[in-house]
C-alpha cells in the first residue's frame, strides 16, 4: 500500500527582544578632556565603563516550518470504497460512484488563493488559485466570486476534481 505523503511550509512569527547597549555618551566626552595621568580621569574612564544604558529593541522574526503530512486514511479507504462503488456502478449502470469516490478520496488537496483581483463589474473578484495535489501536481485554476468563503469553497471543490482526473 503506497502512503501518500508531502511536506507542508508553515511560516512561524515570533517576536525576539534583543539588547542593545548604550554607553553614556556626555560622561565619555567629559572625560577625554582630562590628560591620561589625572586621577579625575582615571575616575572618570572607570565610571564610563561601569555604566551603561541598556535598552531593548522588539524585532518580529520569520521562520519557515517544514512538516511532513501523509495521507495513508485516503488509501486505506480507498480501498475499502471502491469495490461497493463499482457494485453500485454496475448495478445502477447510470451512476459514477467510482468516480465520485476518487474524487473525494483525493480531496487531500490543497487549494491555495495566490491572487485576487477585482474584476470589472462591481463587488465580483477573479480568484486565482494553485491545486496542490496529493501526488504532488499542482493545477492553476481561476474564477469569478463574490466573497473569499464562496471562492475558497468553489476552489475545494475544483481542486479535487483536478485531482482525481490529472490531464
Amino acid at each position: 500500500m503506497t502512503l501518500i505523503c508531502r511536506i507542508v511550509t508553515d511560516w512561524v512569527e515570533k517576536e525576539v527582544i534583543e539588547p542593545v547597549d548604550k554607553w553614556v555618551d556626555e560622561l565619555r566626552k567629559q572625560c577625554e578632556q582630562y590628560p591620561w595621568w589625572d586621577p579625575r580621569g582615571l575616575v572618570c574612564w572607570f565610571i564610563v565603563v561601569s555604566v551603561r544604558v541598556t535598552s531593548y529593541i522588539t524585532k518580529t522574526v520569520t521562520m519557515p516550518v517544514n512538516k511532513l503530512v501523509c495521507y495513508a486514511i485516503s488509501v486505506v479507504t480507498s480501498y475499502a470504497l471502491m469495490p461497493i462503488g463499482w457494485l453500485i456502478d454496475e448495478i445502477a449502470q447510470t451512476t459514477n460512484v467510482q468516480g465520485t469516490i476518487l474524487t473525494w478520496l483525493r480531496s487531500c488537496s490543497e487549494a491555495v488563493l495566490t491572487d485576487k483581483l477585482p474584476a470589472t463589474k462591481g463587488g465580483v473578484y477573479n480568484y486565482f488559485y494553485t491545486c496542490e495535489c496529493c501526488d504532488d501536481f499542482t493545477h492553476e485554476i481561476s474564477f469569478l466570486a463574490e466573497d473569499d468563503k464562496e471562492a475558497y469553497k468553489y476552489a475545494r471543490k475544483r481542486c479535487a476534481e483536478e485531482c482525481a482526473n490529472p490531464s
